[in-house]
């Protein structure tokens, strides 16, 4: 019960990671001063755009908690944009686990050609597990998700809501930053070192597990299998209850170079979990992650 338990809570942390890992998107947005990559941004030129990104995070949390993973995690990702359209496929690995390769991503994301002072993304995603639990695939294998983002000089904002599908039934996800961004230092034009303070509230669905009272005087007339009146049904006397909250505050420092078409940033995180169920309180939790990429284009017709 407890591996199935954790198991889970992976699931859902590889859930988590494609949604957090940076879009070619916002590597173009980060970008605003160069005339070239602005005009891919906006769809003017048929230029096409691939990026590649590796990330390294010192521990593995799910909305901030320590779930018992104790280990750190690499995530690769590739990302194709071509005007309004981003198709990304990303993997996570877990050193200290079989399979390594936990779990894999497709995603699909589109933004509105609409005027407006705020960009509004439709994406999908879809998540692959690699475990000998057959049933983890199909819990929650669908991301449906509608983003609207504000990024300016120097700050930006963005609100994602993502409904994740599959067995389970349905359950949303909230997720909303705030950021602000300085350049420390630049040269040569294409070159820059900057600060990114951060921060970030989660809202997800947690289910919680209470035992139940059996009823005074109350008289069993069911089988001796645990499964008649006052044993807490089938349930072995465990009620479940689901509720949608807030989970997680994050606070981000992100150190960011951008060498030309190659960035690397170092983060420090500081999480802030909670839980629905006010009877139940998380500790803070920290890490640190390190971020590279690289991004190339060519035209097409």
């Amino acid at each position: 019960m407890i591996k199935k338990f954790i198991i889970t809570l992976l699931l859902l942390s590889s859930i988590a990671f494609a949604q957090d890992l940076d879009s070619l998107i916002s590597v173009l947005e980060s970008n605003k001063e160069n005339d070239e990559w602005m005009d891919i941004l906006s769809g003017k030129k048929n230029i096409h755009m691939l990026y590649f990104q590796l990330a390294y995070e010192s521990d593995s949390y799910f909305a901030g908690r320590d779930v018992g993973l104790d280990q750190p995690n690499f995530v690769a990702q590739l990302t194709y944009n071509y005007k309004q359209f981003t198709i990304a496929a990303a993997a996570i690995a877990y050193p200290m686990l079989y399979p390594l390769i936990q779990a894999t991503a497709l995603s699909a994301n589109f933004r509105l050609p609409i005027k407006f002072p705020v960009n509004i993304d439709i994406n999908y995603g879809r998540y692959f597990f690699n475990s000998d639990n057959d049933t983890l695939s199909s819990i929650y294998p669908n991301g449906f998700g509608l983003g609207v983002s504000r990024h300016a000089d120097f700050w930006g904002a963005s609100t994602d809501l993502a409904l994740l599908t599959g067995t389970e039934g349905v359950t949303p996800q909230i997720e909303a930053t705030l950021y602000g961004k300085f350049d420390l230092f630049d040269w040569n034009d294409k070159n820059r070192i900057s600060v990114k303070p951060e921060i970030g509230i989660y809202f997800g669905s947690e289910t919680s597990a209470y035992a139940r009272r059996p009823r005074p005087f109350a008289k069993d007339t069911g089988p001796r299998d645990g499964s008649g009146p006052g044993n807490g049904g089938d349930q072995g006397g465990i009620i479940y209850d689901t509720a949608f909250g807030l989970m997680n505050i994050a606070v981000n420092i992100d150190l960011l170079a951008t060498l030309g078409d190659f960035d690397i940033s170092v983060t420090i995180q500081n999480n802030r979990p909670r839980s629905v169920n006010t009877e139940i309180v998380y500790i803070p939790t920290t890490m640190i992650g390190v971020n590279a990429g690289y991004a190339f284009s060519f035209i097409g017709k």
